[in-house]
């Protein structure tokens, strides 16, 4: 959170595999992941008196938390499925937040 600028960041990062060179057999030491940042989202307040929901922009769309992340599993259909927080939602959260501080 960056209170004077009227700015919340948040980062989705996810395991990724560690890099290798193309064509060389995988050891375990090869097979380790690694943590890579691979969304960012700026939630941003146009106008710093107001504490609306409708104040701010999100940069960068939704954020998406794959169900196969979260539970290191498939889902398996019905009521499982990823959580996606939309643009609207983000705004509300970011207000909350902000009229806390």
């Amino acid at each position: 959170m960056f209170m004077l600028e009227g700015r919340i960041m948040l980062e989705k990062w996810k395991g990724v595999q560690a890099g290798g060179r193309t064509g060389t057999v995988r050891t375990r030491a090869g097979s380790r992941r690694v943590p890579e940042c691979v969304h960012t989202i700026n939630i941003t307040n146009e106008d710093h008196h107001s504490a609306s929901p409708e104040s701010y922009r999100v940069s960068r769309g939704a954020l998406r938390l794959e169900f196969e992340d979260l539970f290191l599993r498939s889902a398996s259909g019905g009521e499982e499925a990823d959580i996606v927080i939309t643009e609207e939602e983000l705004k509300h959260f970011a207000s909350r937040v902000c009229a806390m501080s």
